[in-house]
Parts: structure tokens; C-alpha cells; sequence
């Protein structure tokens, strides 16, 4: 599970709404761990509103 500590970090510069490729672009230009990114890129195609959006769809159920 990612932390949202990391995920803040990962996509301190997005803004949202984004949708899957604009998070993972933003993710690999902060260096993101490539777990998390692969992670990112599994994600359905569609737009999110937050971290804690991304959070949720990630199978953080405390953020949904």
C-alpha cells in the first residue's frame, strides 16, 4: 500500500483534476519510487480529483 506521505511527494507538483498518464508523468519527473509508479499506471484511465482520489483507487479504503 502506498503511504500518502510518499504519494504527496510523488505529486506535490499536479494539479487536479488529472487523469492516469498526467499522474504518472508527474510522478517520474519527482522521482518516485518505481513501485509506486507502476502502481499508478495500472490504474484505470479516467480523471481524479485528489490524493486522496488516487489513494482510494489504490485500495486505500480510509481515503474513499
Amino acid at each position: 500500500m502506498v503511504e500518502k506521505s510518499t504519494l504527496d511527494g510523488c505529486l506535490k507538483d499536479i494539479g487536479f483534476p488529472a487523469d492516469r498518464d498526467e499522474l504518472v508523468e508527474c510522478a517520474s519527473g519527482n522521482s518516485c519510487p518505481s513501485d509506486v509508479i507502476g502502481q499508478l499506471r495500472d490504474m484505470p484511465s479516467m480523471s481524479y480529483h485528489s490524493t486522496d482520489d488516487v489513494l482510494c483507487r489504490l485500495g486505500d479504503i480510509s481515503y474513499c
